[in-house]
């Protein structure tokens, strides 16, 4: 099924700059999938409900459509639906696992013809640094 994109420029902008000033040396990631635990499941993106509120409205995203999304990806993922979104920073936190893997995967990696099963040289680091610094600025969603 086609998942609907809900994306905007500024969350897109916003989570790969995110992936270029967060993403730690090679020392510290073994094979390349840990990169994406690093940057997007180690820790809450947004702590609290007023941070994700804020976050919601300063990218222009729509909180309903965000729910609706992140439920598909995890249905397509997963086979079914585990996660309760009680309030926006789970959403938000959620949203921004999924659309920071599609960044990786889509924006980045496929660039690079990195493989996520090898380890990580900081000659990797620094390409995933300057992909995604490179790509923030293009305008992948044009408004209506």
């Amino acid at each position: 099924m086609e998942l609907p994109i809900i994306h905007t420029n500024k969350s897109r902008k916003n989570l790969l700059i995110h992936i270029a000033e967060t993403i730690s040396d090679a020392e510290n990631y073994t094979y390349g999938d840990e990169i994406f635990q690093d940057l997007f499941n180690s820790s809450d993106y947004k702590p609290n409900n007023t941070e994700a509120r804020w976050w919601i409205n300063e990218m222009e995203l729509n909180l309903c459509e965000m729910i609706c999304w992140c439920q598909q990806r995890e249905k397509e993922e997963f086979g079914e639906l585990n996660t309760v979104f009680k309030d926006e920073k789970t959403v938000v936190n959620h949203y921004v696992y999924w659309y920071g893997q599609e960044l990786l995967n889509d924006e980045i990696y496929c660039f690079m013809h990195f493989d996520i099963n090898e380890s990580v040289k900081q000659e990797d680091i620094n390409k995933i640094r300057e992909k995604a610094s490179e790509r923030k600025n293009y305008k992948a969603f044009t408004t209506v």
